[in-house]
């Protein structure tokens, strides 16, 4: 007999600071990327002028973009999370409405070191 979803094994939420760690190096990586790669690929391609070594705008490009894409992972992430919020809610109001619904066990599930 098959296994109802009751027993289905329901792994841990990732760590909070494992997600922002990530978030922090995508942000880290494109903002790299746009500041340094393209500028210098197209300056390569003359399509653009060099910047001079006096006055090279691309740190304080590459810190700016930074510092907006963090910002926008972070706030697109707690929009995320209140939705999720306000939906879980609707969904145990609706099980409460149902009456006697049955507790879901949860086992939780360890990864294997990696």
């Amino acid at each position: 007999m098959q296994g109802t979803e009751q027993d289905i094994p329901v792994e841990k939420p990732p760590r909070v600071w494992k997600i922002l760690g990530t978030l922090a190096g995508a942000a880290l990586l494109f903002s790299w990327l746009g500041a340094y790669a393209v500028t210098n690929a197209l300056a390569n391609a003359d399509l653009i002028r060099r910047p001079s070594r006096e006055h090279d705008p691309r740190p304080l490009w590459m810190i700016e973009s930074f510092l907006t894409l963090l910002a926008t992972f972070m706030i697109v992430g707690g929009v995320m999370r209140l939705l999720s919020r306000r939906q879980l809610k609707d969904l145990a109001s609706m099980e409460s409405e149902m009456g006697d619904a049955p507790e879901p066990k949860q086992k939780w599930v360890q990864r294997a070191p990696e």
